[in-house]
């Protein structure tokens, strides 16, 4: 996979490839643990030519795929209150073509209701397979 231009001018990039990254602490980690690594990588972010594409990345991947580190210098519950001010989902939102969309964004596209109707058939399915029958 090849890096978008803008990311290959990012000032985290020399340290994430010397094997220091302290944009993804781990979720195991004490918080205060957690909290100096976000200070430390806040310090390389103020300096970056690139800070605004990846806090716009960071909100992009919020509402796709979820954020699990610091982009843009905002850690995750930086970037869920900028996307709440903003008007933005905070998270996941389900792609069309799922039953996930129909049901919580009630999409009526026919890739989301073929979705929905197979879900369905399949819940009956699994129900009645699970149900005793009348003697």
């Amino acid at each position: 996979m090849s890096l978008p231009d803008w990311m290959r001018r990012a000032a985290c990039i020399p340290h994430i490839t010397a094997g220091r990254d302290p944009w993804h602490p781990d979720d195991e980690l004490p918080r205060k643990e957690q909290a100096a690594m976000y200070a430390e990588a806040r310090a390389v972010c103020v300096t970056c030519p690139v800070q605004v594409q990846c806090g716009r990345r960071g909100l992009i991947l919020l509402e796709t795929e979820g954020v699990d580190g610091m982009y843009g210098g905002m850690a995750p519950d930086e970037l869920r209150a900028v996307a709440r001010t903003i008007a933005r989902p905070t998270r996941r939102v389900a792609q069309h073509g799922t039953r996930a969309r129909y049901v919580n964004y009630k999409c009526k596209c026919p890739l989301c209701r073929l979705a929905n109707s197979t879900g369905e058939a399949d819940r009956r399915a699994r129900k009645a397979f699970y149900t005793p029958a009348n003697s």
